[in-house]
């Protein structure tokens, strides 16, 4: 019986349009957002903030170091060829060097700590490729359980270091390199497989076309990081500790939302072959995600004040209306997960530059609005960088509606 109930939940979850990667989606979120609770209870103030940061790095470089080449092999379909993923590997390497020098010099971070960052983004450039592969090919799971597995490694290691009191940001940082190295192991191995059962010739690989994909996806991360990444620079870090507990409590639903919308439509949108089965695709994952946004909204109005209190204390204070705006930027961002990821599957190639033009100014709007708002403290960090958003969504949503338009004729 009760396996009887396990397959019709597995074959519910496969009728919705957003089906497995919302619920993991859902998971990996959960246990980011209860590392981040953890480590605000148990962590000095700075200590978090320097965590916080140097995730946010990671993060931004994991998302810059394939170099466009993952969201190019969702674009065509998973065609897999050894030179693609020897690119791969050297633009990770590069980026590796970028991130640690960015930690190291542009935010003072240990050399411990830079030098982690550096060796994470080395390997995660290949594992974050790995699953676009997979995902291209429409395997879900495997691909979600690669690119999310660091959060649920994160959750373990807060419990570690609670329970072993251990309180240094070099460790914690250290040890999410270890696991990038062994998930490189994995990741590789999935490739070799992959690149066996195919021709291993692949698709070339346009330079323009991997610039254009390298400017939309790294001008999105950066305006996902950039409340982390500006508030350390502009006010101070026990401001970035408070907005990492907002954003922890505050961001899973929508995060999570926007994240599994962009990417299960992606290549659904791409296997679509007419306007309409497009827009059925759209319609499909907008009726869900609109729903459970607002509801999460309305319950994280009423209960996250005293729920933030029971879980921190008096450590952090979280003002009704730094959680009234972190909700509105919240609800923008789940907007963005649709204009954005239908706009990277519709679009043709010859618009790619005009797409990746679009998101490079959007997310400069976004962050001189974080910093000319930062003089209203953390409220006005989260209303510039809104901005930003809001700019990045109409201007994508208005390509998604052209690239429809012209299918239909």
């Amino acid at each position: 019986m009760a396996a009887a109930g396990l397959c019709n939940l597995r074959a519910g979850l496969r009728k919705l349009p957003l089906g497995w990667p919302l619920v993991m989606f859902a998971t990996s979120g959960l246990a980011f957002a209860a590392a981040n609770i953890i480590w605000a209870r148990t962590l000095p103030v700075d200590a978090y903030a320097i965590v916080a940061l140097s995730i946010a790095i990671l993060n931004l470089a994991l998302r810059l170091a394939p170099f466009g080449a993952d969201l190019e092999i969702n674009r065509g379909g998973g065609a897999l060829s050894s030179a693609s993923i020897s690119r791969v590997a050297a633009t990770s390497v590069l980026t590796a060097g970028a991130a640690g020098a960015v930690a190291r010099i542009g935010y003072s971070l240990s050399f411990a700590v830079s030098a982690s960052i550096a060796i994470a983004v080395a390997c995660g450039g290949i594992t974050v490729y790995s699953a676009a592969t997979l995902q291209a090919r429409r395997r879900y799971l495997p691909s979600l359980g690669l690119l999310h597995s660091l959060n649920y490694l994160l959750l373990g290691l807060s419990v570690a270091t609670a329970a072993t009191g251990a309180a240094s940001a070099s460790v914690i940082v250290g040890t999410v390199a270890l696991a990038s190295v062994a998930l490189l192991i994995v990741a590789t191995s999935i490739l070799r497989a992959m690149l066996r059962g195919s021709s291993g010739q692949g698709t070339g690989h346009s330079t323009r076309n991997l610039l254009a994909l390298f400017a939309i996806t790294g001008s999105a991360e950066v305006m996902t990081q950039l409340d982390r990444l500006v508030t350390p620079a502009v006010l101070s870090l026990a401001d970035l500790a408070q907005l990492s507990v907002l954003l922890a409590l505050v961001g899973p639903p929508f995060r999570l939302l926007e994240m599994a919308v962009a990417y299960s439509i992606l290549p659904e949108l791409r296997a679509a072959t007419t306007a309409t089965a497009r827009r059925r695709a759209l319609r499909g994952s907008l009726s869900i995600a609109v729903g459970v946004s607002a509801l999460a909204a309305l319950l994280l109005l009423i209960f996250l004040q005293p729920v933030s209190h029971w879980l921190l204390g008096t450590k952090f204070t979280l003002p009704l209306g730094l959680i009234a705006v972190a909700l509105l930027a919240g609800l923008v961002r789940v907007a963005h997960g649709f204009a954005g990821a239908a706009a990277t599957a519709l679009v043709p190639n010859e618009r790619l530059t005009q797409l990746s033009t679009l998101g490079i100014v959007s997310a400069g709007i976004g962050i001189a609005g974080a910093i000319f708002g930062s003089r209203w403290g953390l409220q006005g960090v989260l209303w510039g960088s809104m901005i930003g958003w809001l700019v990045r969504t109409l201007a994508s949503a208005g390509l998604v509606r052209c690239a429809l338009r012209s299918t239909s004729e």
